[in-house]
């Protein structure tokens, strides 16, 4: 990505952060300074579809405020784990300070389309070509 200076969003599950083998808060911070969007991705990957009571602070709040506090600025974007989604997150996910949240293949929501936009998990060694076709398939129907 560096080298044709491309840009890209890394969802952070915060549980994670300075294990081996996942980023450190120091790589964290220079990929937001870098231009990279740093976007939360709950705590531990927990289903949003069961969440209740305190999940919600532990799975959304704590985790956007850890990355505010590496990065220095706004965390907005959230990732659904496993990019499944329910109703009842979207006033949570809002609620909390996030401008969108992003699904994989699930339906997006008519009356809160900025809530679930269309992600897709790219592997760091697809050709152009193959990128093209995923980019495709995925996007075709995500209206």
């Amino acid at each position: 990505m560096k080298k044709h200076n491309f840009k890209g969003v890394f969802f952070v599950m915060t549980v994670s952060i300075n294990r081996p083998n996942y980023l450190s808060s120091a790589e964290i911070k220079d990929l937001s300074d870098s231009g990279h969007g740093i976007a939360a991705h709950t705590w531990d990957h927990h289903m949003v579809t069961k969440y209740s009571g305190e999940d919600w602070n532990i799975q959304l709040v704590k985790p956007k405020t850890r990355l505010e506090a590496i990065i220095g600025k706004p965390v907005t974007d959230f990732a659904y784990p496993f990019g499944l989604w329910n109703k009842e997150a979207i006033p949570e996910i809002k609620n909390n300070g996030y401008k969108m949240a992003f699904i994989l293949s699930a339906k997006r929501d008519s009356t809160a389309p900025l809530y679930t936009i269309r992600r897709m998990i790219v592997s760091g060694n697809w050709s152009t070509d193959r990128m093209i076709k995923a980019m495709e398939t995925t996007f075709k129907n995500a209206k």
